[in-house]
């Protein structure tokens, strides 16, 4: 059967993190037929500082987006250097000029809703938990790639079916076969969503993969001796 509704995908992106819902985002203003998918089950849950500079913004302006996202965000007009408590020197971002002269900053959780909603607006849904498990270049075929769709059950996340994407032509041609594959083990899970910088507390751990507090903790303890997770002050951090 096929999927995205049946209608067949010219670009694929995968990861929905700022540049992943942009690039999404400006593809479908032009009228390519996009779809993207992340394996995370929703937008970022860490905060950390995002800094948006005037090219940025206004990058984002010609989406329309940027009041919207300025709103929300703390305009930085200056830099202070400074060497121990002594400020040496300062940056004076508002005399660069331009529509942006300032650094506007904010969670980037903020700006990949506003991004989100955006996109949702031209017919285009962020599909969460979805992995791309393979990539293979194909010579006659284009490019053909085995994505996984993870289902949130009550012993944590498991694959529910693969779907195998093909690409042809300049075009995406989606097929998918509803199978029972094996569970992923809960280690295995923790570092799936620890990725790529993902610092999350054990709590939020729990949560996202609906286990008990006791498992859990076998399987951070255990992933902490082979070396692969730390314990940081905002919570768990993968290190490979």
């Amino acid at each position: 059967m096929t999927m995205f509704g049946g209608k067949n995908p010219e670009v694929l992106v995968v990861g929905a993190g700022p540049v992943g819902l942009f690039a999404a985002l400006s593809l479908a203003r032009l009228g390519v037929r996009v779809e993207i998918v992340d394996r995370q089950w929703r937008t970022r849950a860490h905060s950390y500082a995002l800094a948006l500079h005037g090219q940025s913004l206004q990058m984002l302006g010609e989406l329309g987006l940027a009041e919207s996202i300025v709103e929300r965000a703390y305009r930085v007009n200056s830099v202070g250097l400074y060497d121990a408590s002594d400020r040496r020197a300062e940056m004076r971002i508002s005399e660069l000029g331009g529509p942006f002269p300032f650094v506007a900053v904010m969670p980037p959780d903020q700006l990949e809703r506003v991004l989100e909603r955006a996109l949702e607006q031209c017919g285009v849904k962020v599909r969460w938990n979805h992995e791309v498990a393979r990539l293979v270049t194909r010579t006659n075929r284009g490019v053909s790639a085995t994505i996984h769709r993870l289902q949130k059950q009550s012993t944590g996340y498991a694959i529910a079916h693969t779907e195998w994407v093909v690409a042809d032509t300049a075009q995406l041609e989606v097929v998918a076969e509803v199978h029972n594959p094996p569970q992923r083990s809960l280690p295995e899970q923790v570092l799936s969503l620890l990725a790529e910088g993902v610092v999350l507390t054990r709590a939020k751990l729990r949560d996202a993969l609906a286990v008990k507090n006791e498992r859990l903790g076998e399987a951070l303890e255990s992933l902490e001796r082979a070396g692969r997770l730390r314990r940081t002050q905002g919570g768990w951090q993968r290190l490979d």
